[in-house]
């Protein structure tokens, strides 16, 4: 199965009248590659992400498998958010409560990511590696086909 990525004229409405900003891009990912975008400071990276996130007005299409791609893509920032007062599993529990998924799928994430020896541990007593780690788990339980790193 393969993923697509398509806009036509995307457009920034930030700044005073219509600037575009990326225009006319296209990209096809097969499902389980990974692509990095790379450019200097300025050429609209973090742009096209929020695009693709939702979190800037647009006119174009932005599809993955046919569909919107607004309900499809999970998003792992720079700097994530853990509760450091909170276990590990407590933390996914947490998530996975305000996004409605179930208590299996909590194991499943905790076992596919090899945490099962970290589930009590508070998160504010993890190495950086394990954050790194749960945050995964946490985001492995939405289940979407798109996944975008930002580092």
């Amino acid at each position: 199965m393969s993923g697509y990525f398509y806009n036509d004229k995307l457009k920034d409405y930030r700044r005073d009248g219509v600037v575009k900003v990326i225009y006319n891009i296209s990209l096809n990912v097969e499902k389980g590659e990974v692509i990095v975008l790379l450019g200097p400071n300025g050429s609209d990276k973090s742009t096209l992400l929020k695009y693709i996130l939702g979190l800037v007005k647009y006119q174009g299409k932005i599809h993955v498998n046919g569909l919107d791609v607004k309900k499809k893509v999970t998003y792992i920032p720079q700097q994530f958010a853990l509760y450091p007062n909170l276990s590990v599993i407590d933390n996914l529990r947490f998530y996975a409560d305000i996004n409605g998924i179930d208590y299996k799928s909590v194991k499943q994430s905790i076992e596919q990511n090899r945490m099962e020896h970290f589930t009590d541990i508070y998160a504010k007593e993890l190495s950086e590696g394990t954050k790194q780690k749960m945050m995964f788990s946490i985001i492995s339980l939405a289940d979407k086909p798109l996944l975008f790193f930002r580092s």
